[in-house]
Formats: C-alpha cells, sequence, structure tokens
C-alpha cells in the first residue's frame, strides 16, 4: 500500500489536511513525546503496547496505540484522538491514570496533536490486545481519578464570543517576559518531551511538586532522573551550552560517561532528532529556570 494512498485513506477523517508536510510535523512532534518509546515494547511491533510502567501505586502497561481497528485506536475519531491526548479521557469517557502524561500532553497545540495522528496511522496496524494494567483495589476503580485530576489537573471553560471554548489549566501560553527561543524550549520541555514527568518529584498522592521544578526524581523501578536544573552544586550549572548540546545529540556527559536507561532511548529517539535551533532553544530553556538544590542519591 503506497504512501500517499495512506494519506488519502485517512485524509477524510482529519480537521487539518493530511499532508507530507503534517506527516512528517507529526512524526518530529511524535519522536519528541516519545509515543514510540512507551507503547513499543516488540520492535517488531511498533505501537503494539507492552511496556511495563512501574509506580508506586502500581504497574501499568501502556496500550495498543496503533492504527489496528479492533485492538488499537484505528476507529478514533479526531475528538477522541484530542480528547485523550489533552484531556486524558477515552472515547468511552473513561480517566486515564497519569502515568500517561497528559498533563503535559495538554499543552501541545491541536495541530500538534492531530499530526502525530496523522504520522501514527502510516504506521502498519498491529492486531495485539493491550495488556491489563496489574492495579490493586481500590485505585483499579477508574472513577476515583476524578479526585486526583482536581487536585492535579483542573479545566475550566472559557467564552470567547459565541464561541465556547474548552481550555486547560497548565495550557501552553508564551511567558510575555521572556524571548522567543526560550518560550519553544518550554513548549518543548514541558509539553512534547514531558521532562517534567520524570524530573519533578511527586507528593504522596503523585502530584508534581511544582516547587522543586525539574530538581530530580525517582521513577520506575528505583531508577534516577536527576536534578537538572541549573543549582551548580546540585544540578547541572555548570554544563556549558556546547556540553548540553552534546549531551542531547549523544548521550555523552562532560565527563565521558554515557547515559543509560529510560534517557538513552529520550537522547536517540528525541533530542537526537532535533533540529539544532530546537535544541539550542531547549537548552536555553533548561539553563534559565529556577535553580534547586536538591540532591538526589540512588534508593536501596
Amino acid at each position: 500500500m503506497g504512501f500517499l494512498f495512506i494519506m488519502s485513506l485517512f485524509a477524510s477523517v482529519y480537521a487539518q489536511p493530511v499532508t507530507v508536510a503534517v506527516v512528517e510535523q507529526g512524526k518530529y512532534v511524535a519522536q519528541a513525546a516519545g509515543c514510540l518509546n512507551c507503547h513499543t515494547a516488540d520492535r517488531n511491533a511498533p505501537l503494539a503496547g507492552g511496556v511495563k510502567i512501574a509506580t508506586p501505586f502500581g504497574t501499568f502497561y501502556a496500550p495498543n496505540i496503533s492504527s489496528d481497528p479492533k485492538f488499537g485506536i484505528g476507529t478514533w475519531s479526531d475528538k477522541d484522538f484530542l480528547k485523550a491526548v489533552k484531556r486524558g479521557i477515552s472515547p468511552k469517557n473513561q480517566y486515564y491514570y497519569p502515568a500517561f502524561p497528559f498533563s503535559a500532553y495538554t499543552k501541545l497545540t491541536d495541530s500538534d496533536v492531530l499530526a502525530i495522528r496523522a504520522y501514527l496511522n502510516t504506521l502498519a496496524p498491529q492486531a495485539v490486545a493491550s495488556k491489563p494494567h496489574e492495579v490493586s483495589f481500590p485505585l483499579n476503580q477508574r472513577k476515583l481519578m476524578y479526585f486526583w485530576r482536581k487536585l492535579n489537573f483542573k479545566q475550566k471553560f472559557l467564552t470567547a464570543g459565541e464561541k465556547r471554548t474548552f481550555k486547560y489549566q497548565g495550557e501552553f501560553r508564551p511567558k510575555a517576559l521572556r524571548n522567543e527561543s526560550w518560550n519553544r524550549g518550554a513548549y518543548l520541555a514541558e509539553a512534547a518531551f514531558h521532562c517534567t514527568e520524570c524530573h519533578t518529584p511527586r507528593n504522596k498522592l503523585g502530584g508534581l511538586r511544582t516547587g522543586q521544578w525539574m530538581a530530580g526524581a525517582i521513577y520506575g523501578e528505583k531508577e534516577i532522573a536527576g536534578n537538572i536544573t541549573p543549582h551548580p552544586d546540585a544540578g547541572l550549572g555548570l554544563w556549558s551550552t556546547e556540553d548540553w548540546d552534546l549531551f542531547l545529540r549523544t548521550g555523552e556527559t562532560p565527563d565521558g560517561g554515557e547515559v543509560s536507561g529510560e534517557m538513552y532511548r529520550v537522547i536517540r529517539n528525541g533530542t537526537a532528532k532535533l533540529t539544532g535551533e530546537d535544541r539550542a532553544d531547549l537548552i536555553e530553556y533548561l539553563q534559565n529556570i529556577k535553580a534547586v538544590n536538591r540532591t538526589m542519591e540512588k534508593p536501596q
């Protein structure tokens, strides 16, 4: 089946025309968002799900998000996809667990989200059933996520003229006191790459401790996401722009070490594929966030 035929097949269901440029945009943003990193346990079955996500609240498994109509999301509409990614609600109106970082993805623009969908639909459908989560009662009751969302993902309606628009707390808005490049870096870090989801510590209910933004945390099975604030001792304040660029392109640290674990995949499939300009903007943002004195120690 040819590429152009695939695009024409899906063009009728999209709010924006599915062109080569849109698909390329979607691929670029999907790489940053780590879609294949989290939803591909078997490299021979991209997007078929199965990746294990260990948390203090249970073990979650990334679902099949391929275009398969039975096991994946092939029958979803644009509205369904936007609601899932930006609101954390399934087409059947069930709440997603925050192991899926919708509270970061809500900051993505609609055009970027729909471009991701266009790209995902160019990949082969995978007839693989999603693995059920391993979450004990009462947390296996998705309705309880209503209370988590009240504390950590507030939403509100805004009315603009006669058009009622759904807006989300935290949806990315450029900071007026920052320049364009810093704001682009913030969008990449906070929305697409969702750096905060791993690098910001959480409270007992799993909410982000925003006062310690990017100051390091434990995630997964006792893996450390380090303090990446510009603190000179606890963070990466001594890294130069060149150090950051080398790290985000290759995974090599200034002292000659190499990154491993989940961050290896983030770099290999994400930051290494950024344009030079976007990588520079991301670095500018990271070098100019609040420095936090928080030292991480390897958990026992």
